[in-house]
């Protein structure tokens, strides 16, 4: 029983060093260096394509999500929020990962959801980004690369919002 538990404890304490390493080392590298942003391409439910790198030279959120995931509910509904309110500024794209289209079609016709929603059935693109945990948000930079890396969406909204601006300011 003892060793059971010892086992089922030293597990968890390696899976939780795992997950905070994986992404320390995303946000890290994202920080300390410029690194592309792995590339993809996806259609979301409605049709329209989500691109990485951006086509039209625009920051882009992007969230992985799943549908049994009550934190996720929270993040895709606080995430549609800010896509209503900073459209005209940066890209936003939720993926559903390990979803089908039909499974987050029927999710989304369930809640007030206007923003770029599209499946990763086989979590490929979610692999690229070393997502380990949902939701995840990775921002990605106009020219390609990941800008920011993490769990939160409103702080890091509001440094790419910052930079943004800063940018604005440079060019005169």
């Amino acid at each position: 029983m003892r060793k059971g538990l010892f086992f089922v404890v030293l597990v968890l304490v390696f899976g939780a060093i795992a997950l905070f390493y994986s992404t320390r080392h995303m946000n890290a590298l994202a920080k300390e260096e410029r690194i592309p942003a792995p590339v993809f391409e996806v259609r979301n439910i409605n049709g329209d394509t989500c691109r990485i790198p951006n086509p039209a030279n625009r920051y882009t959120v992007i969230l992985f999500w799943t549908t049994w995931c009550p934190h996720c509910s929270n993040a895709l509904k606080e995430m549609d929020m800010l896509a209503a309110k900073y459209d005209k500024d940066l890209d936003f794209c939720a993926i559903g990962v390990g979803e089908t289209e039909d499974k987050i079609r029927n999710y989304i016709s369930r809640r007030d959801v206007s923003m770029h929603v599209a499946a990763d059935p086989s979590g490929y693109i979610a692999r690229q980004y070393y997502v380990r945990g949902v939701p995840t948000i990775a921002i990605v930079d106009k020219d390609g690369y990941v800008f920011d890396y993490g769990y939160s969406l409103y702080p890091m909204v509001s440094r790419v919002l910052a930079k943004i601006k800063e940018d604005g300011h440079d060019k005169g």
